[in-house]
């Protein structure tokens, strides 16, 4: 019904029974009527004013857009406002001068176009600081592999040179060491001729003493072979053979002490060679007993002292072992051998100065003989 009509409500129909209504009723029932219709109308005015604000709000958010140049965010609103109401005038109003504010913006034309732009100044400067700061450590960075560079280079320039000496002085030790090789081979064969000479002047006195000399020097020649072939016991033999048959009939005592001398060499250089101890401590022990009959025929022997001091050396006994070497370096001034050995007793009695000297002697006598470089380091590491 479109309005009440309180006359109507006197009765109704209820399971096809006329019901009369009391006056208490009738009023109940149009107050709930009355209710119903203000919730109503309520209703209609909040989804009105509703819907009114939302367009409002869409409008605006247009025209924010269209002063952002946001044209196509725009046009999109708008659709959205026209498919709910096709007839509004002030959204196809707003929708045309998008459209025209987006063509002259694509057409270039900057002065009909109402464009806002916005520049982040704050960020553009953290920008161009943040450069600032790259292109910086760039340039520092280059700097540095610069002079690592440099560094580089100058460190692979001298030790170009270092090795270019090194070198130089490899050749000229390699020469040196060949010099003195020639030396020692000169002075041992002037040594052996001379050893010759004297024999044969002695065999020219008699037969006799021929005899005799040729059968010592065969004895030991055959003890030297023994050594070389490594027969210790007979080598041995042939020597003390030849001792037995000393001294001979005439030239004495310079062959019998020669011929000590010989045989004690022989011995101990064979004993360096040793293939063991025992070995070792018996050629040894042979060669020092020839070596000091040697001596008590002519006490200032070179090779024999020198055997002795060898002795002594290897029973510690550094103060015998002196005496002996310098012995020998004053009998033979050009052995190196003697002179390096010299310096390892003084250096074991704490002779550094004394020791200093012998060692640098055996540097000049061999350069190429390395222990006596490397004793003269130790003794000058002593003295500071």
């Amino acid at each position: 019904m479109s309005s009440l009509d309180f006359n109507h409500l006197d009765s109704f129909n209820q399971g096809g029974l006329k019901t009369r209504l009391t006056k208490k009723q009738k009023i109940v029932i149009a107050a709930a009527a009355v209710l119903v219709i203000a919730l109503a109308v309520l209703l209609c005015v909040k989804g009105c004013g509703g819907s009114s604000g939302a367009r409002d709000n869409t409008l605006s958010l247009v025209r924010m857009y269209m002063e952002r140049g946001e044209y196509d965010r725009a046009l999109d609103k708008l659709e959205e406002l026209l498919m709910k109401n096709a007839g509004d005038k002030e959204a196809l109003d707003l929708m045309d001068a998008v459209i025209a504010e987006k063509n002259r913006a694509s057409s270039g034309d900057a002065s009909s176009a109402n464009v806002r732009v916005e520049v982040d100044t704050d960020g553009l400067t953290q920008v161009i600081e943040s450069m600032k700061s790259g292109i910086e450590r760039n340039n520092r960075a280059a700097e540095q592999n610069s002079r690592a560079m440099a560094d580089l280079l100058s460190q692979q320039k001298a030790q170009a040179e270092m090795e270019k000496t090194r070198l130089e002085e490899q050749k000229k030790q390699q020469k040196l060491a060949e010099e003195q090789r020639k030396k020692d081979e000169a002075a041992k064969k002037a040594a052996e001729e001379k050893r010759k000479a004297e024999e044969e002047a002695l065999k020219k006195k008699n037969a006799q003493l021929n005899k005799e000399i040729s059968f010592v020097n065969d004895e030991i020649q055959q003890g030297k072979a023994a050594l070389q072939a490594g027969s210790i016991d007979k080598a041995l033999s042939h020597f003390e053979t030849a001792r037995n048959n000393l001294p001979v009939s005439d030239g004495e005592p310079a062959f019998s002490a020669g011929k000590y001398s010989e045989m004690a060499q022989a011995l101990h250089n064979s004993a360096q060679n040793a293939a063991s101890g025992e070995v070792r401590n018996r050629l040894e022990e042979a060669a020092v007993s020839y070596a000091q009959n040697a001596i008590s025929l002519t006490p200032k022997d070179a090779a024999s002292n020198y055997i002795i001091g060898a002795d002594a050396m290897s029973r510690k006994d550094y103060k015998k072992a002196l005496d002996s070497f310098m012995q020998a370096v004053s009998s033979d001034s050009k052995n190196y051998l003697y002179y390096y050995d010299l310096g390892r007793a003084q250096y074991m009695l704490k002779k550094f100065t004394e020791a200093k000297y012998s060692f640098n002697t055996a540097c000049q006598l061999n350069p190429s003989f390395a222990p006596s470089r490397y004793n003269l380091g130790l003794t000058n590491n002593k003295l500071n």
